[in-house]
């Protein structure tokens, strides 16, 4: 099953729609979930796009070093996703400034064996490793992180203060285990240039939703989503 994952608080909400609209045109995902601060999303989501309240996410994270950065603590939920979805062995985890242009379906037949996760790398940046990776577009190993892993990276985070949060951390504590994905489905300002991006990731962006491009994928309607999303499932499975 391809399944994926947005989180973000009330104020990124607008964005995230874009988002998943976009991720539901350009691929085959059989299910998408949305992390969120309240029982319902306010929008009507179609029966592949679920709302998870995780507001009491907040109680885990308070008084931890990294509680009182500029990120919500949306971000620090991410680390829980090897505990969160038990059942699943791999998953897409996307940032909700991110907009998908071209078919994406591909992306989880990624071979992560051996591999925690694979992440476009920010060749700009060290951990004191081989790699560092931007993850706000990440294949999880979800599997292989629960030999330990993920609950080293949880523990590390409720330890030490990171400047990019969970990003730090999975970077970190991965070293060795950290497949490298093509910039081309994580176009940043921090990633290799790439001429056409599959996913562009307004990373360091402020004002990122109201570029033309979210207000786009936004003001779709369900009809044209579930349209679009029907003829890439068919495209990849009959």
């Amino acid at each position: 099953m391809k399944v994926a994952a947005y989180s973000g608080t009330r104020n990124l909400y607008p964005g995230m729609k874009a988002a998943y609209k976009s991720l539901l045109m350009h691929s085959d995902v059989d299910l998408i979930y949305l992390l969120i601060e309240d029982d319902e999303f306010p929008e009507e989501l179609p029966d592949c796009v679920r709302a998870i309240n995780v507001s009491n996410q907040k109680e885990h994270w308070a008084g931890t070093p990294n509680a009182e950065s500029g990120f919500t603590y949306m971000a620090l939920v991410r680390s829980t996703y090897a505990f969160m979805f038990p059942w699943l062995s791999k998953l897409l985890s996307l940032d909700v400034d991110t907009i998908v242009e071209q078919d994406v379906s591909e992306l989880w037949d990624i071979d992560l064996n051996g591999y925690y996760f694979s992440a476009a790398p920010e060749y700009a940046k060290s951990c004191g490793g081989t790699i560092y990776t931007n993850i706000g577009v990440c294949l999880y190993n979800l599997g292989a992180l629960r030999d330990g892993k993920a609950e080293e990276v949880v523990r590390m985070l409720g330890t030490y203060r990171y400047q990019f949060l969970e990003q730090d951390a999975f970077n970190y504590q991965c070293q060795g285990k950290i497949l490298p994905m093509d910039s081309v489905y994580n176009a940043t300002l921090f990633t290799e240039k790439v001429k056409e991006p599959k996913i562009t990731h307004y990373a360091g962006y402020s004002d990122w939703q109201q570029f033309d491009l979210v207000r786009k994928y936004r003001n779709i309607t369900m009809d044209e989503v579930m349209k679009a999303h029907e003829e890439c499932v068919k495209k990849h499975r009959i």
